[in-house]
């Protein structure tokens, strides 16, 4: 359970984080362009930031320096739409009480002007720094105030945008850099002049375009777009109105026909993307929501087979004698959950009382006896020990320890001695070896991220995607965190656990049984031997092979590896 409460505690603590360099949010674009006869352009663009202007930033673009003119007009991409220049700017500033802003009588609202400085120092309350870029302006604002909804209005006028062909007015892509934040809602009108004959207008660069008609205005609208997002559009109407004497943006040719053909296969693309779009928000939805259904019973699954806290049945008392398929040693790398050189020694005393080994506390002398009952690391242990002969000294003996104690030690015939330790451990199967529950954690997250990135190439609202990466990820870190026992490591575990607990709470059961002074060689396993040593008859083979131990931690030799 323990495991679950830090999955969950990373889940909403990277769910909740908030990225401290997003300080605002710029809510709504309102674009009011003015068509004058002489082919200028009025602009009045309000931009509606929510949070604070402080380090907001824009580009007032006019121009496309990278294109260029040529012999036969290029619809697409041509110089000839390049606006000569841009003047008259100026900029206020509105706070608005409310994020619900509509475009109705918006622009007859008192907007204060905003003061432009030249550096940054001299700004006391609010104001901005203009500077020029190629192909326009650019603006950095700064403001005292937090957590507002702040209206700023730009006003400018745009020199010779309406290009003029023989038989039509045009505007294509006026005033439009690549958007350099997300925006909830764009929208722009042109008003085109009275009484025209003739009006239409497309838009350009996202999916969610809509376009309407109003009297002599064109209306283009956008709703939730993303950083970077490329917009363009065109508006075509009746030239009467004009009267343009800049021979620059006259095209001498008749274009309406190739400009209507280029659009309407343009709108016939979009209206094919827009289907194949909805049919894959309802396919990403679909598979969002399976997926999450899919991840939470298989994590029930997952939490009931491999890690939940199952009750067994602890015996009432310790056993007068230890039945085990597996040694000393592989209970310490069992309980203890990694190598320790103390292990070594735990080993050779067990089978001291076992009496498949003698000692001789008077002649500090080991003498091999038996190699009856050994398992695969038992018997090599032996061989390490004695190679060939019957008897080893003490002295040697914690020689020997001392070097495996010393770091880096590489000795050979020890670490075959380990390596049969880990056979005998995996043999046991205490805990789960197929690795099932972290693979099938992979194949879901990768499932996960592929919905998230065709959430986000077909712009749906990815917070569900988002919210199934994050648990997808956390169900990994879920599977590497869980111990995934089997059956019998839950039962082996639990009758160990019984006998710590013994040496703990009650060691004077041992005292009052001798029969159970086998269990004081386990002590040493569950770091309980303080408790027993003192409990024991001196004379009791137990308690010799404790002493052994107590010397081997006065030598200073005891560590973990």
């Amino acid at each position: 359970m323990k495991k679950i409460i830090l999955c969950f505690y990373i889940f909403f603590f990277g769910m909740f984080t908030v990225d401290a360099s997003s300080k605002n949010e710029v809510l709504y674009n309102y674009i009011d362009a003015t068509v004058q006869s002489n082919g200028d352009i009025s602009v009045k663009e309000l931009v509606v930031v929510s949070g604070t202007i402080e380090d907001y930033h824009k580009s007032l673009l006019y121009r496309n320096s990278r294109l260029e003119k040529h012999d036969e007009i290029d619809y697409l991409r041509d110089a000839i739409y390049n606006v000569t220049s841009i003047e008259d700017i100026s900029i206020s500033i509105k706070n608005f009480s409310s994020t619900k802003i509509y475009y109705k009588n918006l622009f007859d609202k008192d907007f204060e002007p905003l003061e432009k400085f030249y550096f940054k120092e001299d700004i006391e309350e609010m104001g901005y720094i203009e500077s020029s870029i190629q192909d326009g302006k650019y603006y950095k604002f700064y403001s005292n105030q937090k957590n507002t909804i702040t209206g700023l209005l730009f006003e400018y006028t745009l020199k010779n945008v309406v290009v003029l062909h023989n038989d039509i007015a045009e505007i294509y892509s006026a005033f439009f850099p690549t958007l350099e934040s997300d925006l909830s809602y764009l929208e722009i009108r042109v008003h085109v002049g009275e009484q025209v004959d003739y009006l239409k207008m497309w838009a350009h660069g996202d999916l969610s375009s809509q376009v309407t008609k109003i009297d002599d205005t064109a209306i283009a609208t956008y709703s939730k777009l993303s950083k970077n997002t490329q917009l363009s559009f065109r508006v075509v109407f009746s030239k009467d109105n004009l009267s343009i004497t800049n021979p620059l943006k006259q095209s001498k040719v008749s274009s309406l026909k190739n400009i209507v053909e280029l659009e309407e296969k343009n709108t016939h693309q979009m209206k094919i993307q827009k289907k194949q779009t909805k049919i894959a928000h309802k396919v990403i939805f679909t598979s969002d929501v399976l997926l999450i259904i899919v991840l939470f019973f298989y994590w029930i699954f997952v939490f009931i087979k491999y890690d939940k806290e199952k009750e067994l049945l602890m015996p009432n008392q310790l056993p007068a004698h230890i039945e085990s398929s597996y040694g000393i040693e592989v209970l310490d790398l069992f309980w203890n959950k990694k190598e320790r050189v103390e292990s070594f020694l735990i080993s050779t005393l067990h089978l001291v009382l076992k009496e498949n080994i003698e000692y001789d506390r008077n002649k500090h002398l080991f003498t091999l006896k038996s190699k009856k009952n050994l398992t695969e690391s038992q018997e090599y242990l032996i061989e390490m020990l004695f190679n060939q002969k019957k008897t080893m000294k003490e002295s040697d003996f914690f020689v020997f320890l001392k070097m495996i104690h010393t770091p880096k030690y590489e000795d050979k015939k020890y670490q075959n001695w380990k390596y049969y330790v880990h056979v005998e451990y995996n043999k046991q199967k205490f805990y789960e070896q197929n690795g099932l529950p972290t693979i099938s954690a992979v194949f879901v997250l990768l499932l996960s991220v592929f919905v998230l990135m065709a959430s986000i190439y077909f712009k749906v609202d990815f917070i569900l995607s988002l919210f199934l990466v994050c648990s997808c990820l956390l169900f990994l870190i879920y599977t590497f965190l869980i111990s995934k026992k089997t059956k019998k490591g839950r039962e082996e575990y639990a009758k160990w656990s019984f006998v710590e607990e013994t040496m703990q709470r009650n060691p004077e059961l041992i005292q009052k049984n001798p029969e159970l002074e086998e269990y004081a060689i386990y002590s040493l396993v569950f770091n309980q031997q303080n408790n027993i040593i003192p409990l024991l008859n001196k004379d009791s083979l137990a308690f010799q092979c404790l002493e052994i131990y107590k010397h081997y931690e006065k030598e200073g030799t005891s560590r973990n590896e």
